[in-house]
Order: structure tokens, then sequence, then C-alpha cells
């Protein structure tokens, strides 16, 4: 869609018509990497999903920066498609890089002192419970 839009020309229906199609696409990419988080660390999701937000609200004070090197105070279609070519590359190398690196198996770092498996369920949970709570009465019974 980058690609269509650096050489759509100045036809404004068409331009504003690619980048509502880029970002609607952007939005159906993104949920994957969005759910990741929870797939790999559920219980640690939500630090390493700030993590990861942060890092990319770091980029997004870079992107324009970037852009206007690029850019350099003359808007021209050749100047603006080689920022729509950068970002053609930076998506390609992040997707390539995620496609043969991201995982949805949980980590082993995710485990709380070894004490929560997260493929437990719910009755092995309950009977862990219940020998738990034997072993509770049995001690203050012998205790008291």
């Amino acid at each position: 869609m980058l690609l269509w839009l650096a050489y759509s020309g100045c036809h404004s229906v068409l331009v504003v018509s690619l980048m509502c199609v880029a970002l609607f696409c952007n939005g159906a990419v993104t949920i994957s990497t969005l759910t990741n988080h929870t797939d790999i660390a559920p219980n640690f999701a939500g630090t390493t999903f700030g993590i990861d937000q942060t890092l990319t609200s770091i980029l997004s004070f870079i992107v324009p920066v970037v852009v206007g090197v690029l850019i350099d105070g003359q808007q021209t279609l050749g100047n603006w498609r080689n920022a729509f070519w950068t970002c053609v590359a930076m998506y390609t190398l992040t997707t390539i890089f995620y496609l043969f690196f991201a995982s949805i198996s949980v980590q082993p770092w995710n485990s709380l002192r070894g004490t929560w498996d997260v493929t437990t369920t719910h009755q092995d949970s309950v009977e862990k419970f219940n020998d738990n709570e034997e072993e509770t009465n049995t001690l203050q019974t012998s205790v008291g």
C-alpha cells in the first residue's frame, strides 16, 4: 500500500483511499503482535507490553526526524518516495524478524518461582488447593 501511495502522484482521492486501506491493514497486522505478550508470558504480559510500547513510543519521536532529513525542506514526490521506501524497508525487516523469532510458547521465565504452571487445568488447581487445605487442617489439629 505504501508503495502505491508513493507512486499515486497528486490524486487526492486515491491518496486518501490508499492511506485508509494501509491503516486498516496495519491494524489487522499489529493485533497479532499485541496479543503475543499474553501468549509468551501471561504472568508478565503487562510488563512486556509496557516495554514494547515504550520502545514504540521512542521510535514515534524519531520517525518525524528521519522523514525531515529525507525530505530536507523540499516537498517533492521523489523525496516523499524515499520516505515511503524507507517505511517499506522497515516494515519488511521487522516482519521477517517477527516471523523467524516470534513464538507462541510460554517462556520459562514466565514462571513465578516455579509455583504456577500455565498449562495447569482448573481441576488440577482445585485438587492442589484441596491437598494444601488438608495439610493445613492436619497441622492445626496436631499443633492445637
